[in-house]
């Protein structure tokens, strides 16, 4: 698979934020929210790895419906070209500041 371009993955984090942001915007935000293109070679394959930073009262957070956004968004990122599936990780804004170096490399 070829590359996606950080354009499009910028897109996708986009689509993510306006998504979540808009279920939980009375309790929860997400920001930021980084979408990398990874590879995992057990199944031999390219994935999308989205790293999801939450901050807010968690006990408000519906995980029908977080673990289900890889199927909500699925029909936008198609009409962005992109096939990859999508890994979200949630992470609280606490824990994102203590590790997202660690995280990132």
């Amino acid at each position: 698979m070829a590359t996606i371009s950080s354009a499009i993955t910028e897109q996708v984090a986009a689509i993510i934020g306006d998504t979540l942001n808009g279920w939980f915007e009375e309790h929860l935000r997400f920001d930021p929210i980084i979408v990398r293109q990874r590879y995992d070679d057990w199944y031999d394959e390219d994935y999308l790895e989205a790293w999801i930073v939450w901050e807010g009262d968690h006990s408000k957070m519906d995980h029908l419906l977080t673990g289900g956004l890889p199927v909500t968004i699925a029909p936008r990122l198609d009409a962005l070209g992109v096939d990859l599936r999508l890994h979200p990780l949630y992470i609280a804004k606490w824990e994102w500041e203590l590790n997202k170096e660690r995280i990132l490399n």
